[in-house]
């Protein structure tokens, strides 16, 4: 019982230093991102989708050190919707889109 305290407690303190860390090189993952998708934003426009993205990368790299860790079976990466909103994604996927906890239309 007492080593499964400690090991809770070694794998929420990994979890939450891992998820805390800010991604590293936003701007030059930004500029590359827009690059390989072919992004052109106003001046306006360009910081909400790089917040959006942003968002998304924290994510992914949260995500991918679970994976590191043992505690997920596969890696995420960034993709072609890494900039958008959950409604503008659902336009690509006729509105299913995971919910938290779950996925969308499950109970």
């Amino acid at each position: 019982m007492k080593h499964a305290v400690v090991f809770s407690f070694v794998i929420i303190a990994v979890f939450t230093i891992s998820a805390a860390q800010p991604v590293k090189d936003l701007d030059g993952q930004w500029t590359k991102f827009k690059q390989e998708h072919n992004r052109n934003y106003g001046a306006e426009e360009e910081p909400r989708r790089k917040e959006l993205f942003r968002q998304t990368l924290e994510s992914v790299e949260a995500h991918n050190a679970k994976y590191r860790q043992g505690l997920v079976t596969y890696e995420q990466g960034i993709n072609f919707f890494a900039d958008m909103t959950p409604e503008e994604k659902s336009k690509y996927s006729n509105g299913l889109l995971p919910q938290k906890g779950g996925l969308a239309g499950t109970a």
